[in-house]
């Protein structure tokens, strides 16, 4: 059971980076009908990925399990990991940065997931998640300052207006992320809405919420500051939980691609839901 269990993880994870496309609204990212504002990828890759990354995070879970999340080697050896799993990423995507900020988030997430597995068995998803903000927050404060420009937008966008991006979640305990898991949380006990309304409620949210590095690049400080705010208050209206917005919401959806703008941050923390919501379902994790 030991040795299965990062193998199925690793198959869960796969699943839910698959599933994570179909959601609407997308916000200006690929899915399975259209490829939004990208020009230069579609749903292929993004399944290419998806496959490619699923033989990474098998060794991540059992690095959790064997080592923990806390000590120094173990996370130079998660980050030497994350780097095998994105080139295998752009091998299997022909170049194509399909889910760098997962590889990051979905693997922090699981090693502290691992970790706490193998020292108080079934633990939560909020713990674990706090727990990799506990490992990992020095580091990134130590790395953030040497990040180059041309490295990444993430990169990019710290240089220029000290927008942390994803790396930022685990300075802020990931405040971004538990905000959104506990308003699927609190939709899922209540019923409220179809399973696809509380998905897309939950991609509102994100969207609100991150310090979206990719959206920055395309739209700018002021418009993407002023599209969080829209969408935040679309979703404070219900967002596609109401079908009174379902209007609105084929608007900023039309608007987004047409402006080429993308809510990259929010395909990732989606990603991690849907990853939450299924160890949950199968007794791996408590919310």
């Amino acid at each position: 059971m030991i040795e299965a269990l990062p193998v199925h993880v690793a198959r869960l994870t796969r699943e839910a980076l698959e599933e994570e496309p179909a959601v609407w609204p997308r916000l200006g990212l690929v899915g399975p009908e259209d490829c939004g504002s990208h020009r230069d990828m579609d749903i292929a890759h993004f399944s290419a990925s998806a496959a490619a990354l699923e033989h990474y995070f098998p060794d991540i879970v059992r690095l959790g399990l064997g080592r923990g999340c806390v000590d120094g080697p173990a996370r130079s050896q998660a980050r030497a990991l994350g780097l095998v799993a994105e080139r295998a990423m752009l091998a299997a995507t022909g170049g194509r940065n399909t889910h760098k900020g997962a590889v990051f988030l979905l693997g922090v997430f699981l090693l502290s997931w691992a970790a706490g597995q193998r020292s108080i068995g079934t633990v939560s998803v909020t713990t674990s998640l706090r727990r990799a903000a506990r490992a990992y927050g020095p580091a990134v404060l130590d790395e953030l300052p040497r990040l180059r420009a041309e490295d990444s937008y993430g990169a990019w966008a710290f240089r220029r207006y000290r927008a942390a991006g994803m790396r930022g979640l685990v300075l802020t305990d990931f405040a971004p992320l538990l905000a959104v898991w506990h308003h699927s949380c609190a939709l899922e006990r209540r019923r409220v809405g179809a399973l696809a309304a509380r998905l897309g409620s939950a991609r509102l949210l994100a969207a609100a919420l991150s310090d979206d590095t990719n959206l920055l690049k395309r739209a700018g400080w002021r418009a993407r500051e002023a599209l969080r705010g829209e969408i935040h208050g679309l979703w404070r209206r219900g967002g596609p939980l109401d079908p009174r917005n379902a209007r609105e919401l084929a608007a900023l959806e039309l608007r987004v691609e047409t402006m080429g703008w993308s809510a990259a941050a929010s395909g990732d923390l989606l990603a991690a839901i849907l990853l939450f919501r299924k160890l949950c379902a199968e007794g791996l994790a408590r919310p």
